[in-house]
């Protein structure tokens, strides 16, 4: 029977900094503070995790959306060309990421 190895991470003046558990599947996860509190560590846990998640800025948008009418004016097929790539490297950036 494999248990979960935990490794604890300090900082120079020995403050624990985090705490993280390496299953037997090979994957790390971190241990969060208030994960036995309850319904309130639950809440706490979504929070964090909603503010890790990866988002896309207005920029991004306005980026694309500019490119992809650069290219439709001049052909379909460049519009068309554009459009997959661009939804390409999305889709990669965000599997890379998370």
């Amino acid at each position: 029977d494999i248990q979960n190895t935990q490794y604890i991470v300090k900082s120079r003046q020995g403050v624990v900094k985090r705490v993280l558990v390496l299953d037997e599947t090979g994957h790390v996860y971190e241990v969060l503070e208030g994960e036995n509190d309850g319904d309130h560590g639950q809440e706490e846990r979504q929070g964090k995790k909603e503010r890790n998640s990866i988002r896309l800025g207005l920029g991004d948008f306005i980026f694309y959306s500019v490119l992809v009418s650069k290219a439709a004016q001049n052909s379909f097929t460049t519009f068309a060309t554009c459009m997959l790539s661009i939804l390409a490297g999305l889709g990669g950036t965000l599997v890379l990421l998370s």
